[in-house]
């Protein structure tokens, strides 16, 4: 009687430490698992503010028409920009964006070049609307473009 008693006192104490064991093993992995993820979010913050520094302020944005101007001189294109007015403002994880409309006209070279600027340019913009026509009393070339502009606060 006392051997089974002792005997389910150990298988008792057994089972206690084996849960201890994983308890512990289960603690550590979250321990290394929260330090993995200290160091990545440490690259993530360096990361995003090296995307952030890429994006003009809300404030910049008044640049752009000036230097959609500046685009179209220096690549022989008469140009027509406007805001379209829709604006969404910049979230945690996204940036805010400003739509706008632009037309490009000029000889097909001319235009191509403005596009690659514009393109290549330092403001980030994204095309939702493209369009390019021939004005058959000009022989000219019209690109008409509807996009978003982002930046950030």
């Amino acid at each position: 009687m006392v051997l089974s008693f002792l005997g389910k006192e150990i298988k008792d104490k057994a089972g206690q430490i084996q849960d201890q064991r994983v308890e512990i093993e289960s603690r550590i992995n979250a321990i290394s698992r929260l330090a993995e993820l200290s160091a990545a979010a440490k690259e993530a913050e360096s990361a995003f503010n090296e995307l952030d520094s890429l994006l003009p302020k809300r404030d910049e944005l008044v640049a752009f028409p000036r230097y959609i101007d500046t685009l179209a001189t220096e690549s022989g294109v008469d140009q027509n920009f406007s805001f379209r007015g829709d604006e969404l403002s910049p979230t945690e994880t996204e940036a805010g964006h400003s739509a706008f409309t632009l037309s490009a006209t000029g000889f097909y070279p001319n235009v191509l070049t403005f596009l690659e600027k514009l393109e290549k340019g330092r403001f980030i913009i994204r095309v939702d609307n493209f369009d390019v026509v021939l004005q058959r009393d000009s022989s000219a070339f019209k690109a008409d473009i509807q996009g978003l502009i982002f930046f950030r606060d």
